[in-house]
């Protein structure tokens, strides 16, 4: 989080030295400020070249906190996938299980039924979860991107 806010103070640097250096480098020639004269061309080199250096770095900073956030959403989506698949393998094993152990079982119709909706909505609700934990983290993604 600190990483980002440093990432928008040096951001807000660029944007004031910018300013300030083509403020101070250009003059009105007329009173109606239509057009502006460059009152030191040397000295608006160098500060045109500043600038470029700065904001190659604010640039070159930039994408590696975008690359950074970016592959932190994508561990993040992969652990949601990893666990939805969990959740579906659960739930086919137990309904394996209970298919093929319906004829036998020592324990009452309702009582089985009271434990095995629940777990089985719960199942289901974990998997639909993952999913949209899955679709958020690629939608910050392609945000993180632009």
């Amino acid at each position: 989080m600190e990483d980002i806010a440093q990432l928008y103070e040096d951001v807000a640097k660029v944007k004031t030295f910018a300013r300030g250096t083509i403020l101070a480098m250009i003059t009105p020639s007329t009173p109606d400020h239509d057009a502006f004269q460059v009152t030191d061309s040397q000295q608006a080199e160098k500060s045109f070249s500043e600038f470029r250096d700065f904001y190659k770095f604010a640039l070159q900073t930039d994408e590696a906190g975008v690359n950074r956030i970016m592959q932190l959403n994508r561990d993040g989506s992969s652990f949601y996938e990893k666990l939805a698949v969990l959740d579906a393998g659960v739930l086919v094993f137990f309904l394996n299980f209970v298919i093929a152990r319906s004829q036998n079982m020592h324990i009452s119709e309702a009582a089985f039924w009271w434990l095995f909706c629940p777990a089985e909505g719960l199942l289901l609700l974990s998997i639909y979860l993952s999913g949209t934990s899955i679709i958020h983290y690629h939608q910050a993604n392609l945000l993180a991107a632009f």
